[in-house]
């Protein structure tokens, strides 16, 4: 967003020195911007290439979630359970 504010500064720049002051900023950024998007790839590549690395990100970030009160308790009354358990017991449970 910052480059494209600045491109459009340097098109309305009055003088050239002005304007090229504005572009040796736009080129600071995009090179920042490159070097950011090649740490993306280069961490893609790794987790695509490292399936002990994938599997410990999986673990970590995708972990299953235990169950809410409100479904423990449906499970201990047959399923028959109304709509005020579900509001009273909706949040997460404490194991």
């Amino acid at each position: 967003m910052k480059i494209k504010v600045l491109r459009s500064q340097a098109r309305q720049a009055v003088t050239l020195a002005e304007q090229h002051e504005i572009q040796q900023k736009i080129r600071t950024l995009e090179r920042r911007q490159r070097r950011q998007r090649q740490e993306i790839f280069k961490t893609e590549d790794e987790i695509l290439w490292n399936p002990a690395k994938r599997s410990n990100l999986v673990r970590t970030y995708i972990a299953p979630k235990p169950p809410c009160r409100c479904a423990s308790l449906a499970r201990l009354a047959g399923g028959r359970v109304e709509q005020h358990f579900d509001d009273v017991w909706s949040e997460p449970a404490p194991w």
